[in-house]
């Protein structure tokens, strides 16, 4: 089945390569409910141009269109959408900048920055996201481990390597 559809996990860093912060998004009829920004990918749009469109429409922040957006995985959603899912991280002097800019997505979505530590804390995890559909890196949808803590401490890892070399 053809991917129809992009989310991206967007993590602010510091200095020292250390992830701080995430940038999650609301629709403004549902504020229970966070998601990873992304959509629906144009007829005769590319991946990479879906990416920068919706991560620019929903958060403010400008991507590179020549950026590698690697792919993390695919899910499908309840209306037979298939998404194709990652991560992609920025500075988050960057990060926050564009967001104060932006205020809100286009579609009136709020746009909230939160602590990485978030991720940690059972009450966000259980009944302020939507579990699977929408927020796809938090949860292996083979059994409930968090992938977006792998996906950082990996990053973060090579990132900090780099740095030292």
């Amino acid at each position: 089945m053809p991917v129809t559809g992009v989310r991206r996990a967007i993590l602010g860093h510091n200095q020292d390569m250390r992830v701080t912060s995430i940038a999650l998004v609301m629709d403004p009829k549902h504020l229970d409910c966070r998601k990873h920004p992304g959509g629906k990918i144009e007829p005769g749009e590319s991946r990479e141009a879906a990416i920068v469109r919706e991560i620019d429409e929903e958060t403010g922040v400008p991507l590179n269109p020549h950026d590698e957006f690697e792919s993390l995985g695919r899910f499908s959603d309840s209306k037979g959408y298939v998404f194709d899912f990652g991560a992609t991280f920025v500075p988050e002097e960057f990060l926050w900048k564009s967001v104060e800019a932006k205020g809100v997505g286009n579609e009136g979505e709020i746009i909230e920055i939160l602590p990485i530590d978030i991720l940690s804390d059972p009450n966000f995890l259980n009944g302020r996201t939507e579990r699977g559909e929408n927020a796809p890196l938090f949860w292996d949808h083979r059994e409930p481990t968090m992938l977006l803590p792998l996906v950082i401490a990996a990053w973060e890892e090579e990132h900090r390597a780099a740095q030292a070399a």
